[in-house]
């Protein structure tokens, strides 16, 4: 923030905020409960944006839905009771704790499984990404909501990846993969899709669009 004069953030949470309930043996490899990792978490973003503050205004957007969030309540399917799912626990927490903080402002869009927010003068939008599939999603997505994006971004497949979908005048269309910020773990290793634990700072100008990104490697 210092060194590139920075004063404004737009930060994103792109769910799995949790591991909820999805098997019994995911269940058995948890440190702590769901109920306690649930309120850990929520007090742990809501003081890294606190503290953030201090150094320049935040606008904090969380994506409503993912999938490992999910508490598959009485044997249900995969999205089945998708509404049953903590992240709307801790967004609201995070959204009651920093209202007073005038320094940022918490976006959310409940009911939707995606968020939209701009850049710039650019559209962007974001999601968990299991609702979608991701290589054609950006198109889907306009297609569907009737309005052109610029830029989508997601987690869910726990590798970072960035691909171009298409060209404007100036800038590229393109899909921002963001990779997990725990890093490795059984189920991603049982995929092939392990990375280390890592965090994305996307760079943006009016004209070009994204030009850069900074990787931040979590250990």
């Amino acid at each position: 923030i210092r060194n590139n004069d920075v004063s404004k953030l737009t930060i994103l949470n792109l769910g799995d905020s949790v591991q909820g309930i999805l098997r019994l043996s995911d269940l058995k490899l948890n440190q702590t409960s769901v109920v306690e990792s649930t309120v850990m978490v929520s007090k742990l973003i809501s003081n890294l944006l606190n503290n953030l503050s201090t150094y320049c205004y935040i606008d904090y957007y969380s994506v409503p839905t993912s999938n490992h969030s999910q508490t598959r309540n009485l044997g249900s399917d995969r999205n089945g009771l998708k509404d049953e799912d903590v992240e709307f626990v801790i967004a609201n927490y995070i959204n009651d704790v920093l209202k007073n903080n005038n320094r940022i402002n918490c976006f959310n869009n409940f009911g939707y499984d995606y968020i939209e927010f701009p850049i710039l003068n650019q559209n962007a939008i974001a999601m968990h990404g299991h609702t979608v599939k991701i290589d054609s999603a950006i198109k889907d997505i306009s297609f569907h909501n009737r309005r052109f994006y610029d830029y989508l971004f997601v987690a869910h497949l726990h590798a970072g990846k960035e691909s171009i979908d298409g060209a404007t005048n100036t800038r590229d269309v393109e899909t921002l993969l963001c990779p997990s910020f725990i890093g490795t773990c059984p189920y991603s290793d049982g995929l092939m899709k392990a990375s280390q634990p890592s965090c994305k700072v996307f760079c943006f100008d009016e004209v070009n669009g994204h030009t850069d990104t900074h990787k931040i490697i979590l250990r």
